[in-house]
């Protein structure tokens, strides 16, 4: 679906029964892209297109976002501990699909952003080692300051 950049559209792919839906404002056309699916691999390539065409997108704080490497993973990693700080602990799955339905960003990016959180401490991961994908566990630090 396209439409006008006001236009909210992920709601009403959602109600109309698809199980994954996102929405992308392309910042320089003033349009909205929407996009509902069944599919994790329909939505990951739809986002690795769009980022490929060079379109600016929106962030998930309403700033320009240019598809570029590198990748900067600050807004994505606010939004990611955000859904973190509001709903509790995660698996990477669980994040990558919110990066990809919630925001402009796609599943590559949840875990360069999630690896930084990590490095920062402001995250912890259950298992504390190995590789960082699927049923590992990402809970936020809460801060007691």
């Amino acid at each position: 679906m396209v439409a006008g950049a006001a236009r909210h559209l992920r709601a009403a792919l959602v109600d109309a029964g698809f199980a994954l839906a996102t929405e992308v404002e392309l910042v320089d056309a003033d349009r909205r892209l929407g996009f509902g699916t069944g599919s994790d691999r329909s939505l990951e390539e739809l986002k690795e297109t769009l980022w490929a065409s060079g379109l600016r997108l929106r962030d998930p704080y309403g700033e320009p976002l240019s598809p570029a490497s590198p990748v900067d993973p600050a807004p994505l990693g606010r939004a990611l501990l955000g859904e973190l700080t509001r709903h509790g602990p995660r698996t990477v799955t669980e994040l990558r699909r919110y990066a990809v339905t919630e925001t402009a960003y796609r599943a590559v990016d949840a875990v360069q952003a999630l690896n930084d959180l990590l490095d920062s401490g402001r995250v912890t991961r259950t298992p504390p080692d190995g590789r960082l994908g699927g049923d590992v566990l990402v809970t936020p630090v809460r801060s007691d300051a």
